[in-house]
Protein backbone atom coordinates (compact mmCIF):
# COMPACT_ATOMS: atom_id res chain seq x y z
CA UNK A 1 0.00 0.00 0.00
CA UNK A 2 1.05 3.76 -0.40
CA UNK A 3 1.84 5.89 2.34
CA UNK A 4 -0.68 7.53 4.07
CA UNK A 5 -1.96 8.90 7.32
CA UNK A 6 -2.93 5.42 9.56
CA UNK A 7 -4.70 7.67 11.99
CA UNK A 8 -5.75 11.01 12.86
CA UNK A 9 -5.21 12.86 15.51
CA UNK A 10 -7.87 15.40 17.46
CA UNK A 11 -6.83 17.75 20.22
CA UNK A 12 -6.39 16.47 24.02
CA UNK A 13 -6.41 12.27 23.02
CA UNK A 14 -4.03 10.11 24.53
CA UNK A 15 -1.72 9.01 22.37
CA UNK A 16 -0.68 5.22 22.24
CA UNK A 17 2.25 2.94 22.00
CA UNK A 18 0.11 1.36 19.03
CA UNK A 19 -0.71 4.19 17.11
CA UNK A 20 2.89 5.56 17.03
CA UNK A 21 4.45 1.48 15.95
CA UNK A 22 1.40 1.49 13.49
CA UNK A 23 2.71 5.12 12.06
CA UNK A 24 6.32 3.90 12.06
CA UNK A 25 5.54 0.78 10.25
CA UNK A 26 3.76 2.11 7.61
CA UNK A 27 6.59 4.49 6.52
CA UNK A 28 9.43 1.95 6.81
CA UNK A 29 6.96 -0.69 4.87
CA UNK A 30 6.80 2.44 2.00
CA UNK A 31 9.71 4.73 2.32
CA UNK A 32 9.96 4.54 -1.31
CA UNK A 33 6.68 6.62 -1.83
CA UNK A 34 8.53 9.31 -0.07
CA UNK A 35 10.64 9.75 -3.43
CA UNK A 36 8.69 8.08 -5.89
CA UNK A 37 7.59 9.53 -8.46
CA UNK A 38 8.85 12.74 -7.62
CA UNK A 39 7.09 15.82 -8.09
CA UNK A 40 9.46 17.62 -8.67
CA UNK A 41 13.65 18.37 -9.08
CA UNK A 42 16.03 16.65 -7.00
CA UNK A 43 19.12 18.15 -5.49
CA UNK A 44 21.78 16.05 -4.13
CA UNK A 45 24.15 18.89 -3.56
CA UNK A 46 27.03 17.04 -5.40
CA UNK A 47 26.90 14.43 -3.55
CA UNK A 48 27.42 10.60 -5.18
CA UNK A 49 24.24 8.22 -6.11
CA UNK A 50 26.10 4.33 -5.89
CA UNK A 51 24.69 1.17 -6.16
CA UNK A 52 22.49 1.73 -9.19
CA UNK A 53 20.61 -1.15 -10.79
CA UNK A 54 19.56 0.33 -13.93
CA UNK A 55 18.84 3.99 -14.57
CA UNK A 56 15.61 4.30 -17.31
CA UNK A 57 14.53 6.92 -19.13
CA UNK A 58 11.34 7.74 -20.57
CA UNK A 59 11.28 9.57 -24.52
CA UNK A 60 11.41 13.20 -23.81
CA UNK A 61 10.77 13.54 -27.72
CA UNK A 62 13.50 16.35 -27.55
CA UNK A 63 17.30 17.15 -27.15
CA UNK A 64 18.34 18.81 -23.47
CA UNK A 65 17.75 21.94 -22.46
CA UNK A 66 20.70 23.04 -20.84
CA UNK A 67 24.08 21.53 -20.61
CA UNK A 68 25.04 18.89 -18.64
CA UNK A 69 22.07 16.65 -19.11
CA UNK A 70 20.95 13.30 -20.54
CA UNK A 71 17.97 13.11 -22.11
CA UNK A 72 16.14 9.97 -24.21
CA UNK A 73 15.10 11.44 -27.74
CA UNK A 74 13.60 8.49 -29.52
CA UNK A 75 15.85 5.62 -29.23
CA UNK A 76 18.93 7.71 -28.30
CA UNK A 77 20.20 9.09 -25.16
CA UNK A 78 21.50 12.41 -26.23
CA UNK A 79 23.75 14.54 -23.57
CA UNK A 80 23.60 18.29 -23.75
CA UNK A 81 27.05 20.40 -23.71
CA UNK A 82 27.65 23.59 -24.55
CA UNK A 83 30.83 24.12 -26.69
CA UNK A 84 33.78 26.20 -27.49
CA UNK A 85 34.97 26.68 -31.09
CA UNK A 86 37.08 23.79 -30.93
CA UNK A 87 36.36 20.13 -30.70
CA UNK A 88 35.74 18.91 -26.43
CA UNK A 89 35.13 15.81 -25.29
CA UNK A 90 31.43 15.42 -24.12
CA UNK A 91 32.01 12.28 -22.74
CA UNK A 92 34.64 10.09 -21.43
CA UNK A 93 35.43 6.47 -20.19
CA UNK A 94 37.55 5.77 -17.57
CA UNK A 95 39.26 2.68 -16.69
CA UNK A 96 41.55 1.88 -13.23
CA UNK A 97 43.36 -0.99 -13.24
CA UNK A 98 43.97 -3.62 -10.42
CA UNK A 99 47.71 -3.91 -10.17
CA UNK A 100 50.59 -2.09 -11.86
CA UNK A 101 49.71 0.11 -15.05
CA UNK A 102 51.42 -1.75 -17.95
CA UNK A 103 50.95 -1.82 -21.99
CA UNK A 104 47.66 -3.53 -22.71
CA UNK A 105 45.59 -2.11 -20.29
CA UNK A 106 42.39 0.40 -22.10
CA UNK A 107 39.15 1.13 -22.27
CA UNK A 108 36.48 0.03 -24.56
CA UNK A 109 32.63 0.67 -26.03
CA UNK A 110 30.74 -2.31 -27.01
CA UNK A 111 28.00 -2.84 -30.08
CA UNK A 112 25.24 -4.97 -29.40
CA UNK A 113 22.11 -5.76 -31.60
CA UNK A 114 19.81 -8.98 -32.01
CA UNK A 115 21.01 -11.85 -34.43
CA UNK A 116 18.51 -14.61 -35.18
CA UNK A 117 20.08 -17.28 -32.58
CA UNK A 118 21.01 -14.86 -30.16
CA UNK A 119 20.03 -11.61 -27.74
CA UNK A 120 21.84 -9.46 -27.57
CA UNK A 121 25.00 -10.17 -29.63
CA UNK A 122 28.05 -8.61 -29.81
CA UNK A 123 28.53 -7.37 -33.16
CA UNK A 124 31.45 -4.75 -32.95
CA UNK A 125 33.66 -3.07 -30.21
CA UNK A 126 36.15 0.07 -30.44
CA UNK A 127 38.92 -0.35 -27.61
CA UNK A 128 41.58 2.78 -26.73
CA UNK A 129 44.35 0.36 -25.82
CA UNK A 130 47.38 1.57 -23.50
CA UNK A 131 50.85 0.76 -25.66
CA UNK A 132 53.56 2.69 -23.10
CA UNK A 133 52.41 3.50 -19.56
CA UNK A 134 55.29 4.73 -18.50
CA UNK A 135 55.58 8.22 -18.34
CA UNK A 136 55.47 9.08 -21.65
CA UNK A 137 52.00 7.56 -22.32
CA UNK A 138 50.74 6.33 -25.77
CA UNK A 139 47.95 4.50 -27.25
CA UNK A 140 46.01 2.90 -29.92
CA UNK A 141 42.57 2.90 -31.25
CA UNK A 142 41.36 -0.57 -32.14
CA UNK A 143 38.27 -1.36 -34.41
CA UNK A 144 36.71 -5.22 -33.77
CA UNK A 145 34.07 -6.58 -36.04
CA UNK A 146 32.29 -9.89 -35.90
CA UNK A 147 32.75 -12.57 -39.00
CA UNK A 148 31.29 -15.73 -39.44
CA UNK A 149 29.55 -15.99 -36.19
CA UNK A 150 32.24 -15.84 -33.86
CA UNK A 151 33.70 -13.19 -31.33
CA UNK A 152 34.57 -9.44 -32.33
CA UNK A 153 38.34 -9.80 -33.73
CA UNK A 154 40.98 -6.76 -34.15
CA UNK A 155 40.21 -5.75 -38.51
CA UNK A 156 42.08 -2.12 -37.99
CA UNK A 157 44.39 -0.28 -36.01
CA UNK A 158 45.16 3.58 -35.43
CA UNK A 159 48.53 4.07 -33.69
CA UNK A 160 49.76 6.46 -31.70
CA UNK A 161 52.36 7.58 -34.04
CA UNK A 162 49.45 8.02 -37.45
CA UNK A 163 50.14 4.30 -38.28
CA UNK A 164 47.15 3.20 -39.79
CA UNK A 165 46.89 -0.83 -39.96
CA UNK A 166 45.07 -3.54 -41.20
CA UNK A 167 44.87 -6.58 -38.91
CA UNK A 168 43.17 -8.80 -40.51
CA UNK A 169 44.66 -10.96 -43.39
CA UNK A 170 42.67 -10.29 -46.64
CA UNK A 171 39.56 -12.39 -47.72
CA UNK A 172 39.75 -15.15 -50.41
CA UNK A 173 37.34 -13.16 -52.59
CA UNK A 174 38.30 -9.36 -52.82
CA UNK A 175 35.45 -6.77 -53.40
CA UNK A 176 35.87 -4.32 -56.12
CA UNK A 177 36.79 -0.87 -54.98
CA UNK A 178 37.94 -1.81 -51.45
CA UNK A 179 41.53 -1.20 -49.78
CA UNK A 180 43.21 -4.16 -48.36
CA UNK A 181 46.41 -5.10 -46.53
CA UNK A 182 47.87 -6.74 -49.20
CA UNK A 183 47.46 -3.86 -52.08
CA UNK A 184 49.08 -1.47 -49.96
CA UNK A 185 52.75 -1.00 -50.99
CA UNK A 186 55.31 -1.59 -48.78
CA UNK A 187 58.72 0.12 -50.20
CA UNK A 188 59.71 2.55 -52.98
CA UNK A 189 62.50 4.42 -53.62
CA UNK A 190 64.47 6.52 -56.06
CA UNK A 191 68.10 5.42 -56.33
CA UNK A 192 70.61 6.76 -58.21
CA UNK A 193 73.97 5.63 -60.56
CA UNK A 194 75.99 6.23 -57.32
CA UNK A 195 73.84 3.98 -56.46
CA UNK A 196 72.57 6.22 -53.47
CA UNK A 197 69.19 7.13 -51.89
CA UNK A 198 67.71 10.43 -53.70
CA UNK A 199 63.87 9.21 -52.25
CA UNK A 200 62.40 6.21 -50.09
CA UNK A 201 59.86 4.46 -48.24
CA UNK A 202 60.88 1.31 -45.86
CA UNK A 203 64.48 0.94 -47.54
CA UNK A 204 67.50 1.19 -44.97
CA UNK A 205 70.20 1.11 -47.70
CA UNK A 206 71.45 0.61 -50.74
CA UNK A 207 74.44 -1.13 -51.05
CA UNK A 208 76.94 -1.51 -54.86
CA UNK A 209 77.10 -5.24 -55.23
CA UNK A 210 79.27 -4.42 -58.71
CA UNK A 211 78.59 -2.71 -61.85
CA UNK A 212 74.66 -2.70 -62.54
CA UNK A 213 74.10 -4.54 -59.65
CA UNK A 214 72.60 -3.09 -56.19
CA UNK A 215 71.13 -4.48 -53.22
CA UNK A 216 68.64 -3.03 -51.83
CA UNK A 217 68.11 -3.40 -47.59
CA UNK A 218 64.59 -3.45 -46.56
CA UNK A 219 64.05 -1.18 -42.92
CA UNK A 220 60.72 -3.48 -41.98
CA UNK A 221 61.22 -7.64 -43.72
CA UNK A 222 58.41 -9.08 -45.89
CA UNK A 223 57.02 -11.97 -44.60
CA UNK A 224 59.42 -13.87 -47.14
CA UNK A 225 60.81 -13.95 -50.56
CA UNK A 226 57.53 -14.02 -52.14
CA UNK A 227 56.99 -10.39 -52.90
CA UNK A 228 56.44 -8.50 -56.44
CA UNK A 229 58.67 -5.59 -56.96
CA UNK A 230 58.51 -3.63 -60.25
CA UNK A 231 60.58 -0.97 -61.85
CA UNK A 232 61.40 1.39 -63.71
CA UNK A 233 64.42 3.49 -65.26
CA UNK A 234 65.32 7.50 -64.37
CA UNK A 235 66.25 9.93 -66.77
CA UNK A 236 68.91 8.21 -69.22
CA UNK A 237 70.03 8.88 -73.01
CA UNK A 238 70.43 4.90 -72.75
CA UNK A 239 68.08 2.63 -72.97
CA UNK A 240 68.17 -0.19 -70.45
CA UNK A 241 66.55 -2.89 -68.43
CA UNK A 242 66.26 -3.04 -64.83
CA UNK A 243 65.46 -6.96 -63.39
CA UNK A 244 65.17 -8.17 -59.71
CA UNK A 245 67.03 -11.61 -58.33
CA UNK A 246 68.17 -12.91 -55.21
CA UNK A 247 65.19 -12.39 -53.62
CA UNK A 248 64.64 -12.57 -49.86
CA UNK A 249 62.61 -11.24 -46.65
CA UNK A 250 64.93 -8.20 -46.27
CA UNK A 251 66.99 -7.81 -49.32
CA UNK A 252 66.85 -7.85 -53.14
CA UNK A 253 69.31 -7.33 -55.91
CA UNK A 254 68.63 -5.08 -59.04
CA UNK A 255 70.28 -5.79 -62.25
CA UNK A 256 70.77 -3.11 -64.73
CA UNK A 257 71.63 -3.93 -68.24
CA UNK A 258 71.34 -2.29 -71.64
CA UNK A 259 69.70 -3.71 -74.87
CA UNK A 260 72.85 -5.49 -74.92
CA UNK A 261 73.34 -7.59 -71.62
CA UNK A 262 75.78 -5.23 -70.46
CA UNK A 263 75.68 -4.54 -67.27
CA UNK A 264 75.31 -0.39 -66.63
CA UNK A 265 75.21 1.85 -63.94
CA UNK A 266 71.76 3.90 -63.57
CA UNK A 267 69.22 5.55 -61.94
CA UNK A 268 66.03 3.61 -61.73
CA UNK A 269 63.09 3.15 -59.46
CA UNK A 270 61.45 0.65 -57.80
CA UNK A 271 58.19 -0.83 -56.09
CA UNK A 272 57.41 -3.34 -53.54
CA UNK A 273 54.16 -4.49 -52.64
CA UNK A 274 53.93 -8.09 -50.67
CA UNK A 275 52.86 -9.41 -47.20
CA UNK A 276 55.05 -8.48 -44.18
Amino acid sequence: MALAAVKTFVAAEVLFAADLNTLNTNILNNALTLISPLTGTLDVDNFDITALGELAFNDAAANPTATGRLRRNGNSLVWGVVRASEPNAVFALQATTTGTPAAGIGTSILFRAESADENPSDFGEIQAVVTNAAAVEEGDIRLLLRSAGGAPVESHRFAADGTFLFSLADPATLAANTMYRGAAIKSWARINATPAIQGSYNVTSVADAGVGLVTITFDTDFANANYSITSTGGASTTTFIVGFDTFAAGTVRATITDTAGTFIDAQFMFVAIGDQ
